[in-house]
């Protein structure tokens, strides 16, 4: 009897196998698809990068204090960094800017003879200042003292560029290298 079980396990095991033809029996089981349905997919791009430019610029020693104002670059090996550059793909140099700023207005108009003091000038304060440095751009803000950080990436020195700061309606032009404290008309003050 247990014989007579297992001829009829092994006949619908052959007879199953048999009823399928060649090309089904050698092609490989269907990929089944193991991505949880609950999860959002969204398309990846194999060339975009997302850099983490705070983590940067501190591994890079550019985290000065905001009372040093100024512009300050260096120059890095993006395959050597990491915070989102690949270490052994798009290797190149790039170049880390930072540029410390602070925004004042003064509440006189026209011109003056007295020379301007901490007094006669007020903060733009928690200001949004939208910002152009060649072919880059971003948006910073400003604190409780006016003081604002610039922090880029760039493929090269932008040192002697023109640099494009706008809080609202106004905006001003100075070279990037030369922005440490803006005195600004009375238009601009909050």
């Amino acid at each position: 009897m247990k014989n007579l079980g297992l001829s009829l396990s092994f006949i619908f095991l052959f007879a199953g196998c048999a009823g399928k033809s060649v090309s089904e029996r050698q092609s490989p089981p269907a990929q089944r698809n193991t991505t949880p349905t609950n999860l959002p997919s969204a398309p990846i791009e194999k060339n975009e990068e997302v850099i983490d430019v705070v983590s940067l610029q501190k591994y890079l020693r550019m985290d000065y204090p905001k009372e040093k104002l100024g512009y300050s670059e260096k120059t890095f090996n993006t395959c050597d960094v990491g915070f989102g550059y690949s270490n052994t793909q798009n290797c190149r140099r790039l170049y880390s800017i930072s540029i410390y700023f602070q925004v004042k207005c003064r509440q006189s108009e026209g011109t003056i003879n007295t020379i301007l003091t901490d007094a006669d000038l007020t903060p733009i304060e928690s200001s949004n200042v939208r910002w152009v440095l060649k072919n880059v751009e971003g948006l910073s803000s400003t604190d409780s003292f006016g003081y604002g950080q610039i922090q880029a990436i760039s493929t090269q020195s932008q040192r002697q560029q023109r640099l494009r700061l706008g809080i609202g309606n106004n905006f001003l032009y100075m070279r990037a290298s030369d922005i440490t404290k803006v005195v600004t008309p009375k238009d601009w003050c909050p």
